[in-house]
């Protein structure tokens, strides 16, 4: 079974093929597909049973495509803004340093990404 990481590589791996390929609004679907799957997770009960370190890293994908998905993106696709959602939500839990590091960490992402 894979772990959360592993499945937000994987999805990574999908993100640069649609980058690749210049699907912008398959893009756009795809980080905001993820970002949802990791606010699910970290909105429900789902957290009971998991250690301190298992959250954290939920909270942290959840703030990394939500960032994505305001990266990329697309009127009447994903409207921008996830990222300061996800922030507001999680500003209990992680510090502002935390979730800039999620934010530098998907801008080098879209950066690496990016087609020459």
């Amino acid at each position: 079974m894979k772990t959360e990481r592993e499945h937000s590589l994987e999805a990574e791996n999908h993100l640069h093929t649609f980058v690749r390929q210049a699907r912008w609004e398959r893009c756009a679907r795809h980080c905001q597909a993820m970002q949802q799957r990791y606010a699910l997770c970290c909105e429900q009960t789902y957290f009971y049973g998991l250690d301190y370190s298992e959250v954290t890293e939920l909270m942290e994908l959840w703030l990394y495509w939500a960032a994505l998905q305001d990266l990329y993106a697309m009127p009447d696709v994903c409207p921008g803004g996830a990222f300061a959602a996800a922030s507001k939500k999680l500003e209990p839990f992680l510090d502002i340093g935390e979730a800039e590091a999620q934010r530098r960490k998907a801008a080098d992402t879209y950066r690496a990404f990016r087609p020459e």
